[in-house]
């Protein structure tokens, strides 16, 4: 797994809970499959002490799936939550289990760039151009340009909320 940016602020993204006759090894396994297909999974042995952001808590799992656009991140922790007092028809007992969620995503130095490049075309446009009147405009698209800087990934809740429907079939 490549270095990850510490700065990414995770934040609790959903909760999963589920019944199945499969051990808790089992159950992390198949939540681990589940995310392998979206990049590249850690788990607290696999990466080094510090390696990811200080809100990620505690996790079983870490999914990076960062794009040279955005860092993008979740974390994952499955409990079991006990036995549902059921068994299947072959008599194994019928467990209950809670995965929480955790998604974190950040822009790159990248999109950032971008993003000001854009803001500061628009300033030196009307500065330029001596067309004052159209200074309202361009303060609203810097505005609407930061506003897209700072807003939240939309694929990372949509991924959180796609994990969350599978796990929980």
């Amino acid at each position: 797994m490549k270095k990850l940016n510490r700065k990414a602020q995770m934040m609790d993204a959903g909760t999963a809970l589920f019944e199945s006759k499969d051990g808790y090894g089992s159950v992390l396994g198949q939540v681990k499959a589940e995310l392998k297909e979206f990049g590249s999974i850690g788990t607290p042995d696999d990466l080094p002490e510090g390696a990811v952001p200080p809100s990620t808590a505690e996790f079983d799992l870490f999914l990076d799936y960062s794009t040279p656009w955005r860092y993008r991140y979740i974390s994952c922790r499955v409990e079991d939550a006990g036995d549902t007092g059921r068994t299947t028809d072959d008599g194994e007992p019928i467990r209950r289990y809670a995965i929480t969620f955790k998604e974190g995503n950040r822009s790159t130095w990248l999109r950032i760039l971008v993003h000001l490049i854009i803001m500061a075309a628009f300033l030196a446009g009307v500065i330029l151009s001596g067309q004052w009147h159209l200074t309202l405009l361009a303060v609203v698209l810097g505005l609407f340009t930061f506003y897209q800087l700072l807003v939240p990934s939309k694929k990372a809740q949509q991924t959180v909320r796609l994990l969350i429907d599978k796990v929980s079939q």
